[in-house]
């Protein structure tokens, strides 16, 4: 249960899941089981849903991948179109430093790890403000 089809079928098959609650085709109580004992005052379920998100949890550290391929990708030269594109700062130090920077972000790929993992809790986000708006999501 590891690689690309999951990374995107688990989030897509999350906000689905989360939908269907939302509109009330499924009872929340009997999934949100911290929602259950709060109207229930159930210790023993409690018990047992503290258990299943433990368990949980436990086979979602299975699926961490614990080795890494580092892959070498050779680029053309970023520098020099990237430090043209930076002539409003001038000619000083600080158009180097910010071109070296830039290029860095690009080659890492850390500008599109940023904006995934921004946008996509964002996207959860609305959705749950949607669902309380406008379904019969409760607010526990």
């Amino acid at each position: 249960m590891r690689g690309r089809p999951y990374t995107i079928f688990g989030p897509v098959a999350v906000v689905l899941f989360g939908v269907i609650i939302g509109v009330g085709a499924l009872d929340a109580e009997l999934i949100l089981i911290g929602l259950h004992i709060q109207t229930g005052k159930n210790l023993l379920l409690g018990i047992g849903g503290f258990g299943l998100c433990m368990l949980l949890g436990y086979l979602s550290s299975l699926l961490i991948v614990d080795d890494f391929d580092v892959s070498v990708v050779e680029k053309g030269d970023l520098f020099k179109p990237t430090y043209a594109k930076l002539s409003f700062l001038g000619r000083g130090e600080i158009r180097l430093i910010v071109a070296k920077e830039f290029v860095d972000l690009f080659r890492s790929g850390s500008i599109k790890k940023m904006v995934v993992s921004y946008t996509i809790p964002l996207a959860v986000l609305l959705g749950m403000a949607w669902l309380i708006d406008f379904a019969e999501a409760p607010i526990p």
